[in-house]
């Protein structure tokens, strides 16, 4: 790959599988390299490549799985676990978590952390615990499962474990038997915790995240997805988050995540200002129920002080109890 158009050829037909170009050789190293100085080509991992003018169009999850597609096809005996293997399962699209990449080993003395590769010791056969996924080895769905409810904090656990119900991925009662039988693990506790809390309910990784800043806040976990009938026209309405106090008054939540306004899949072809329209209107027929609406958006979320006052003026309940510590959003 010395001259240009050679180049150019190589990286059109990695675009055109999905991946990063892979410097396997010297030579190509040497003629890559050069064009890094220039800004033409970037290398988003060790040894892979892509040119800037590319990437830049790629969605965070697009880019995710070029990197992943591209590094088992630089490392094809790599076992993708944890985090990188949930990416592959489909029930993370977390750019935050595509690193460190996570490589199963079952050689103890192997068992090392970098900035950029974590390798997780499986102390039984590798072999029972791999599959194919998408052309990509990974853990089976509930190790990655319990691998990631154990090594990850509450709230990124809390999204890839509803996800992995709302996926159906795995049955909820199974995964808890599972995880019980990995008990000399570990973390177990921690990952049976983050199960006992996942609801495939859930409608994506934001509701999620807020559910578990609220539990880890030391607040009554919510209901899901709760039905409301519009009183003039009948149509169903679901809210995000719903709770009853004890003097039956009742408390919705609702995130407002941004992903409903450039998403066309969730905007349906409406535009921000119809989308808008919409919630208002929809907003004010769930205020005939007699029942107290609270919005919150990610900003709130970070700030657990903020959150906390929130939730206390607007009357949301106390838990009895709480499993999860706080962390970072």
């Amino acid at each position: 790959m010395r001259n240009k158009s050679q180049l150019v050829q190589a990286f059109l037909r990695a675009e055109e599988s999905g991946q990063c170009l892979l410097a396997d050789d010297r030579n190509a190293q040497v003629s890559l390299h050069r064009r890094l100085q220039t800004g033409e080509v970037l290398t988003p991992f060790p040894r892979i490549y892509a040119r800037a003018s590319y990437w830049s169009r790629l969605s965070y999850s697009e880019k995710g799985w070029h990197i992943l597609r591209s590094l088992a096809l630089l490392h094809p005996n790599w076992t993708f676990c944890a985090a990188s293997a949930a990416w592959v399962w489909g029930i993370t699209e977390s750019y935050a978590l595509l690193e460190p990449i996570c490589v199963a080993t079952m050689c103890e003395s192997h068992v090392c952390t970098s900035e950029r590769v974590r390798r997780v010791l499986i102390r039984k056969g590798l072999d029972d615990h791999y599959t194919l996924r998408s052309g990509i080895r990974v853990t089976v769905s509930e190790r990655t499962i319990f691998d990631c409810a154990r090594f990850l904090a509450f709230h990124d656990a809390l999204a890839i474990c509803d996800a992995a119900l709302r996926k159906q991925l795995c049955d909820v009662d199974e995964m808890a038997e599972y995880l019980r039988g990995m008990a000399r693990h570990r973390c177990w506790k921690k990952a049976l915790r983050v199960w006992l809390h996942a609801d495939g309910r859930a409608e994506n990784g934001g509701e999620s995240m807020a559910r578990a800043r609220i539990i880890e806040l030391g607040f009554a976990t919510p209901d899901l997805q709760v039905p409301f009938e519009d009183p003039v026209s009948h149509r169903e309405y679901r809210v995000d988050f719903l709770w009853t106090r004890e003097d039956g008054h009742r408390i919705i939540g609702e995130f407002d995540g941004l992903q409903k306004y450039v998403d066309p899949t969730l905007s349906r072809g409406r535009s921000v200002e119809q989308i808008l329209r919409d919630e208002r209107r929809r907003e004010s027929r769930l205020s005939i129920k007699d029942v107290s609406i609270m919005r919150f958006d990610y900003s709130e979320l970070r700030d657990s002080i903020r959150f906390a006052r929130l939730l206390t003026q607007f009357g949301v309940p106390r838990a009895a109890s709480t499993h999860a510590q706080p962390g970072k959003l």
